[in-house]
């Protein structure tokens, strides 16, 4: 096998640099960041803004229930319906909440797919606690969709029966409203920008405010309650809820839906919960609250009484008088008074109140505070009698912004999901990832080009073998060398997590099945994620790598028509022009017979073929193989202009080396084979007046002997089919050679007449063709 090495260009080093490899990095193509910015906003999300019930005077102690302790946050398409899947989803364990203008990571891949323009939005939904109390992380979840994240349970206890706990807690599970999310332009276009994101919680919050007379005369008896009474009396006022509720989903849309939530279709036995015997704690909720129905202004007094901590529940609905409805039971102790200074521990009685919640709309709405205010002024009954004056605040809980600095815990990606390889036999891609990542080769495909028509995506069979991680694939035919992939999922050695990809080309043209065409091989890496439960979700990235070996073609099909003899002129002609003639006229270099002549001959391949080159084996030299001198038209006698041009500078074959080979030329099909062989002085007209499918005369030239040897090369081993004659003579620059059937070229002695290909040099004037290709048309230019 010869020695394989890289070639400087002898010529144009530069130039060639940049025309064969196309393939320019994307500055966007970076991954980027998401701003967000979030708001426990009390304002329910049909109201606006400081438009809420009794906004500004509700419970503004500390803790409002606000706390931020995990974000979950879902990315769609802009105006995506509920039930299309996220495009990327994050959790975010939050560990301060003073902090502003925090970001979170996005790969550059899902911004491009959300947001493929700076200015462009996307929607976001966001789920806040989940993971801190029902302990599921559902940004893996197969079925991310709105509408399935929204019905997912609740089962959060709500109540303290322990004084001595702190009121009530501190944070709860919240959602928000669809809203949308900007991606910066100029040097913020991998950023996407979230509008504030109101997140309003899945319960309802009810508090109880007691107001006693400070003594109440029954048949001339005066009572006292409890108010009334030192700190060390045994005696407390206390409040039972009954009926509340336990299951819930994270949003039934009864914000929103009159009907909320049936309790009576929950699919537990027992969806209640009571809350009993809790002590009410002296003092008011608020020095004075304003009645929306009636404008009227209540005080509190020294002898108010509430239930510190609150009380909660997920939605309920109920019927007038209906079991399922929520209900207080208030114990209030009284004395008779007989006279001052008695015993104060003396004749204490407890009576005991019902309380419905007896709320128009019989309903319990999520993010709202019912705050109910009780006016004792009698005594109450054994039996549940209800003496008691009540009437309710409906507020919403008070607003507060709170933002949140993101981090992803969970995360997978990949620097690169397309790589093109030239020449090389290994790849590595890095990634990061936080739990461990195995790869596999899902399929290589490869060209066909061996009939007439092209099979681009041709699929390559084989097995597959897994050892120590590493997955094998070996084609089941044919001399192609096996496919690996590896994955380094350590950090230890310092170079990072990696998949590798290891193919060995076969360069060598001397060899059975060297490799002609570029392999396309797609990866895919999986990330396993197990909970603690043992449940196990994936993360999938697939990587697709393009192999190019050190010499490759690409068929390029003329869309002309069969011709079958030189007389039928008004025939598709193949868009083939020699000298502004279709068909046979004039000179004997000028004709041109079709593809298919009515012979049998085999050379009847309708394919131009492009061959690009990376690195040569010895002799051959990567280079410029036009003449450095430019010809006119009057040098070759091609004199007549044509649409208002002639030719002017034409630069032929160098004769300088016959080894050289241009790094990307195109070869005329064999719509563009002679009538018959011809001199060399003709050979050059030939091709200096040639055209074919749109890339126009004045640009095409005799090929080298290296180009001729690699066409017939790959011609030979029936990679392709023919494009020359079975022992014909073709012209090269230097020389002439004939064409042998098993592909192989010699050179021939003396200057007898001879067929001429010519080429295109496509790595210099590029791989679009003119407009009208019915037109022949000069394309000469000036180069040196």
């Amino acid at each position: 096998m010869r020695k394989i090495q890289n070639i400087a260009f002898v010529l144009l080093a530069t130039l060639f640099a940049g025309c064969i490899n196309d393939h320019i990095e994307n500055t966007l193509c970076r991954d980027g960041v998401l701003s967000l910015n979030l708001s426990t906003g009390a304002t329910t999300r049909t109201d606006t803004p400081n438009n809420g019930v009794g906004e500004g005077q509700n419970d503004n102690r500390i803790p409002t229930e606000s706390a931020i302790k995990d974000i979950q946050f879902f990315l769609y398409p802009n105006g995506s319906t509920e039930s299309v899947n996220a495009t990327f989803a994050g959790r975010i364990d939050v560990t301060a909440t003073d902090k502003t203008e925090q970001t979170v990571t996005v790969p550059a891949d899902v911004i491009n797919k959300l947001c493929p323009n700076p200015g462009d939005k996307c929607d976001i939904y966001v789920i806040v606690n989940y993971f801190n109390q029902e302990g599921e992380d559902l940004t893996d979840d197969a079925d991310t969709s709105r509408a399935t994240l929204k019905s997912l349970p609740l089962t959060t206890e709500f109540y303290y029966l322990d004084i001595d706990l702190p009121v009530g807690p501190e944070s709860f599970v919240m959602d928000s409203e669809v809203f949308s999310v900007t991606r910066g332009t100029g040097d913020d276009s991998n950023k996407l920008i979230s509008e504030t994101i109101y997140v309003t919680r899945a319960a309802a919050k009810i508090m109880l405010e007691v107001n006693l007379q400070s003594t109440v005369d029954v048949s001339g008896v005066t009572w006292q309650p409890v108010t009334e009474v030192p700190d060390a009396n045994q005696y407390f006022a206390r409040i039972s809820f009954y009926n509340g509720v336990k299951e819930g989903v994270i949003d039934d849309d009864s914000d929103t839906d009159p009907d909320g939530k049936d309790i009576a279709d929950s699919a537990s036995s027992t969806p209640y919960y009571h809350a009993e015997n809790m002590e009410l704690i002296p003092g008011g909720i608020s020095t004075d609250i304003t009645d929306p129905a009636t404008s009227s202004v209540t005080r509190a007094s020294s002898k108010a009484f509430t239930h510190d901590a609150g009380l909660y529940s997920y939605t309920s609905s109920w019927s007038d008088n209906d079991e399922d409805a929520p209900y207080f039971k208030l114990s209030i102790p009284w004395r008779k008074v007989v006279e001052e200074g008695q015993d104060d521990n003396a004749a204490w009685v407890t009576y005991d109140y019902t309380v419905p919640i007896s709320l128009k709309t019989n309903q319990l709405v999520r993010n709202k505070l019912y705050l109910i205010r009780l006016n004792v002024g009698a005594l109450g009954d054994l039996d549940y009698l209800d003496p008691a004056v009540y009437s309710y605040v409906v507020l919403d809980w008070e607003d507060v912004s709170m933002n949140a600095e993101l981090t992803r815990p969970k995360y997978f990606v990949v620097e690169e999901e397309y790589v093109e390889i030239y020449n090389e036999p290994s790849y590595i891609v890095d990634f990061s990832a936080t739990d461990i990542v195995t790869a596999e080769i899902l399929s290589v495909i490869k060209p066909d080009y061996s009939q007439e028509t092209a099979v681009e995506d041709n699929y390559i069979f084989g097995s597959a073998n897994n050892t120590n991680g590493d997955t094998t694939f070996s084609p089941s035919s044919g001399n192609t060398s096996p496919f690996t992939v590896s994955v380094d999922n350590s950090t230890d050695d310092g170079d990072g997590k990696s998949i590798t990809l290891t193919h060995t080309l076969n360069n060598d043209m001397d060899s059975n099945g060297f490799d002609y065409v570029p392999y396309t091989v797609v990866v895919r890496a999986t990330m396993t994620i197990t909970d603690s439960a043992g449940n196990t979700t994936t993360m999938v990235k697939d990587i697709t790598f393009k192999q190019y070996p050190a010499m490759y073609i690409k068929a390029d099909r003329n869309t002309g028509g069969n011709i079958v003899s030189d007389s039928q002129a008004d025939d598709d002609k193949g868009f083939v022009f020699v000298y502004n003639n279709q068909l046979y006229s004039g000179e004997q270099w000028q004709v041109v017979r079709g593809c298919y002549d009515g012979g049998n001959t085999s050379n009847k391949n309708p394919n131009m073929y492009v061959i690009t080159t990376s690195v040569v084996e010895e002799p051959y030299i990567l280079a410029d193989p036009r003449s450095r001198t430019a010809q006119t038209g009057s040098d070759l006698n091609l004199t007549t202009s044509f649409n208002g041009k002639s030719l002017t500078y034409y630069y032929g074959s160098s004769t300088d080396n016959k080894y050289y080979l241009a790094p990307k030329f195109r070869i005329a099909s064999s719509y563009g084979k002679c009538g018959s062989t011809i001199s060399l002085t003709d050979a050059k007209r030939r091709c200096a007046a040639y055209q074919e499918q749109g890339y126009p005369a004045g640009r095409w030239r005799i090929p080298t002997y290296a180009e001729l040897d690699y066409i017939a090369k790959i011609s030979g081993e029936g990679f392709i089919p023919h494009l020359f004659s079975n022992n014909g003579n073709y012209w090269c620059a230097t020389s002439r050679i004939t064409y042998h059937t098993d592909g192989s070229i010699d050179e021939a002695e003396g200057a007898n007449n001879s067929y001429v290909r010519c080429v295109y040099d496509e790595w210099y004037w590029g791989s679009e063709p003119i407009a009208d290709k019915t037109k022949f048309t000069w394309g000469d230019e000036k180069i040196w």
